[in-house]
């Protein structure tokens, strides 16, 4: 199977995702459980972000840039963990200043919802305990799709139709 790229890469991996969260509807689990799970997901609500975000700039950069461009960026993209609202305003202001002041004006809700999966995801991973819920994990899943559409429109649009 060859790579997927950008858009269909953040595709594959939304799909992976909403079945890792349907994995458990009808399903009757104790507390515990459910918590245990809440915290797993979350932990990969954060890192479809973070892996999203790096492969749409990625993919951007490969569509606007020679092959140094591309391996500078991508370089760069390694180094950048735990990819919350502060770093993607970062990310979003050095590829176009006028691009995080249009998504905050569109999403500022779903935004904080990015910070929110972030946060705890590092408390996760820290040993902290969370308190998290599996209908709270859905619902910042829910706040973070239109997020990563818009990103996608802007990093990757889709090819015109002929």
């Amino acid at each position: 199977m060859a790579q997927l790229r950008g858009r269909d890469e953040v595709k594959r991996r939304r799909d992976r995702l909403g079945t890792a969260v349907a994995l458990i509807d009808g399903h009757t689990l104790s507390g515990e459980l459910l918590a245990h799970y809440a915290r797993y997901v979350a932990v990969l609500v954060s890192g479809y972000i973070e892996q999203g975000v790096k492969e749409l700039i990625r993919e951007y950069a490969r569509k606007h840039g020679d092959q140094r461009l591309q391996r500078f960026v991508s370089k760069q993209l390694d180094r950048v963990n735990g990819i919350d609202t502060d770093r993607l305003k970062t990310l979003l202001d050095a590829l176009d200043p006028g691009w995080w002041p249009e998504l905050e004006a569109l999403h500022a809700d779903n935004l904080e919802a990015v910070k929110s999966i972030v946060t705890l995801r590092h408390s996760v991973s820290h040993g902290g305990d969370s308190g998290i819920t599996v209908v709270t994990v859905r619902d910042y899943l829910c706040r973070v799709d239109p997020v990563m559409k818009w990103l996608t429109e802007r990093l990757d649009p889709p090819p015109p139709s002929s």
